[in-house]
């Protein structure tokens, strides 16, 4: 998956499997993880936010499965 690096003081880089609905997030920690099943409008909203790190917090880690990579 390319991963893109961002403007964020929580989340270094993002990367977005559309076919299978995979969110990758690399924190600033150094940790990986993805978020399985969210939608493409999920996807967009969530790069559109003015806060990444507050959008991932209250919207995407509370609403989708995971798995630390």
């Amino acid at each position: 998956m390319r991963m893109q690096e961002i403007d964020s003081s929580a989340i270094a880089a993002v990367g977005y499997d559309a076919e299978q609905q995979i969110l990758r997030l690399t924190y600033r920690g150094g940790e990986t993880y993805d978020y399985l099943d969210v939608p493409p409008e999920e996807f967009r909203e969530f790069m559109s936010a003015p806060s990444r790190g507050i959008c991932a917090n209250k919207i995407i880690k509370p609403n989708y499965e995971y798995r630390k990579v």
